[in-house]
């Protein structure tokens, strides 16, 4: 169960990154949602193997829910830090 929260909130971050910041724009919002979620997805099962939690278990563990969302909003603003757009359009 926990897996299906890690993908949500990766597709959360990606939207919510795209509506408020200056971002890729060849990647667009579906990019931004795939990398979000696929950030969450790792960090998710990197949270897991490292506590030892069953990422298929029947209840949502809120440690490693925080690390996949930590964790695709880290992909997403590497992604458009290695890009450019961010640094580029902040003045930076």
């Amino acid at each position: 169960m926990s897996v299906v929260a890690w993908i949500a909130f990766g597709l959360i971050a990606g939207y919510t990154v795209v509506a408020m910041l200056p971002v890729d724009s060849r990647l667009g919002m579906r990019g931004h949602m795939a990398l979000g979620a696929a950030g969450a997805i790792v960090a998710g099962l990197l949270a897991s193997a490292a506590f030892g939690i069953n990422p298929l278990g029947p209840r949502i563990d809120m440690l490693t829910t925080t690390t996949a969302l930590v964790g695709a909003v880290l992909a997403i603003v590497a992604w458009n830090e290695r890009r450019g757009s961010l640094s580029n359009r902040r003045g930076f």
